[in-house]
């Protein structure tokens, strides 16, 4: 509602216009009872002791049913009188010796029963419940009616389902206003047109059944924002752990969203015979845990901070021998609790396993070449498999050896290489050299050649005749040469 005045936005008025003409109008003006008499059906019980004997069964009581409806204006289903159900006191059906049957010559349908002396209730068609008394007298079982033996639909009282679900109905239509049953996360207020003044909002929770039922409100002042976009909804799912748990046992409950990511803050209530007996919220991660016993049990799981996901629901059958689900399959469980259901995990025992991407039976989290099926693990951490290496030490070792080979034969080419290029490089200086000391020598030789003595050469040796070394030079030339002891050279002898 909003603070100042009334704000139009605030309210479905569209809705509770409908609301006004169906419930007030219509009634007012006779509408409404003029079309449940048309709508309208009874059946009219009859019964009485008999005996009898058909198709070989006997029988003791006798009853008829007489169904009366408007043939030119009810549209409802056909009428079955196999839907008719007789219970003891102690609530067990009893089958008739003979079913409900129609007479050629009537308009009611007949049955037989074979009943002992108690209280049975008969339940019509309609829902409506009659009681009546079979009675011990010396000439046999009498029937006795314990109330009106005819029941017409809408004078049956509303059971509790059926009167959470008219106002499931009647606060559906209201735009305005969230309607649920649970915690606060399965409550959700649609979205409405923005307010234009800030306004509060009101919240009235009923805590408890019964007597013993209380009452509580809150309420929160808000700030008029515009409306966002709708959020985009994602599924969820439940996994249980153990997967066969027994009654007493503690299950544990984990939900994850579509990324296989666990959600925090959902409502989960478990609900049997329309009694809550739990209302939990998932930790951070996505866990809840609770205690099962023996029956039929919903599961609900909804709501978030996010409020982004569509509520979750499963019936669970909980026996002595263990829990299936209503479809009578196994619990959808999650042993490591890793929120994988072990129909997908596979490694269902590992919490941090889910995954064999290369099937080499090692989980991608561990295996080093997670799309290598020939590898898993690299132990030097050189970026290849220890199997594409010799495995082992002695495998390390190799490769070590390997390794230094490698670097030594490096080495020696790289110095032979070094040692070429400087015997090259020396060569050719050389040679660079030798053309510059060539040319050289051909002028000093030139010029040793043009100023060389004609006497022999210093080295070569004479005779000694008085005293002194001579030599004939040429040969046979008559010329001669005396060697001087001071110099050691050759002189010219001169007469």
């Amino acid at each position: 509602a909003p603070k100042e005045g009334l704000d139009p936005a605030s309210l479905d008025l569209s809705a509770f216009t409908e609301i006004l003409y169906q419930e007030l109008a219509r009634g007012a003006i006779g509408w409404i009872p003029a079309e449940k008499e048309l709508e309208r059906t009874c059946e009219k019980f009859e019964g009485w002791r008999e005996d009898r004997w058909d198709d070989g069964q006997e029988s003791n009581i006798r009853m008829n049913v007489e169904y009366d409806f408007n043939e030119y204006a009810y549209s409802g289903p056909a009428y079955n009188p196999s839907n008719i159900v007789l219970a003891d006191s102690d609530g067990n059906e009893v089958t008739p010796t003979k079913d409900w049957y129609m007479e050629e010559w009537e308009d009611k349908y007949h049955a037989n029963f074979n009943l002992d002396s108690g209280q049975y209730t008969l339940t019509a068609v309609n829902g409506g419940e009659i009681e009546f008394d079979i009675t011990a007298e010396e000439e046999g079982e009498q029937f006795e009616w314990g109330s009106d033996n005819e029941m017409c639909s809408g004078d049956a009282e509303m059971t509790e389902t059926e009167i959470y679900d008219m106002f499931d109905e009647f606060f559906g239509d209201l735009e305005s206003v969230a309607w649920g049953q649970g915690s606060s996360a399965d409550l959700h207020l649609p979205i409405l047109s923005a307010p234009q003044n800030d306004y509060t909002v009101i919240a009235v929770a009923q805590i408890g059944q019964g007597e013993s039922a209380s009452i509580v409100a809150a309420l929160d002042t808000k700030v008029a924002e515009p409306n966002p976009e709708p959020p985009v909804l994602s599924n969820l799912t439940l996994s249980f752990s153990p997967s066969n748990p027994l009654p007493g046992d503690a299950v544990q409950i984990t939900a994850v969203n579509e990324n296989n990511q666990p959600v925090s803050g959902l409502s989960v209530t478990l609900v049997r015979d329309d009694v809550t007996l739990y209302g939990l919220v998932t930790d951070d991660d996505g866990q809840a845990a609770f205690w099962v016993t023996v029956g039929t049990i919903v599961v609900r799981v909804s709501g978030g901070a996010c409020g982004c996901y569509n509520p979750a629901e499963l019936t669970i059958i909980v026996t002595e021998q263990g829990i299936v689900t209503d479809d009578g399959e196994e619990l959808p469980a999650d042993n490591d609790g890793d929120g994988v259901l072990n129909s997908d995990d596979e490694f269902p025992d590992d919490p941090n396993e889910a995954v064999d991407t290369d099937g080499d039976g090692v989980g991608d989290n561990a295996d080093a070449f997670p799309d290598d099926p020939d590898e898993d693990t690299d132990s030097d951490g050189d970026g290849v498999g220890d199997n594409s290496e010799t495995s082992g030490e002695g495998g390390a070792a190799t490769s070590a050896g390997m390794n230094n080979i490698l670097l030594i034969a490096s080495a020696v080419v790289g110095t032979l290489i070094l040692i070429t290029t400087i015997a090259l490089f020396v060569m050719r200086r050389r040679n660079r050299d030798n053309d510059m000391w060539s040319g050289e020598q051909e002028e000093d030789f030139g010029n040793v050649m043009f100023n060389a003595p004609d006497g022999p050469p210093p080295g070569q040796s004479g005779e000694m005749r008085d005293g002194y070394e001579i030599l004939e030079y040429p040969a046979g030339s008559g010329e001669w040469w005396w060697r001087d002891p001071s110099s050691g050279k050759w002189m010219v002898w001169q007469n």
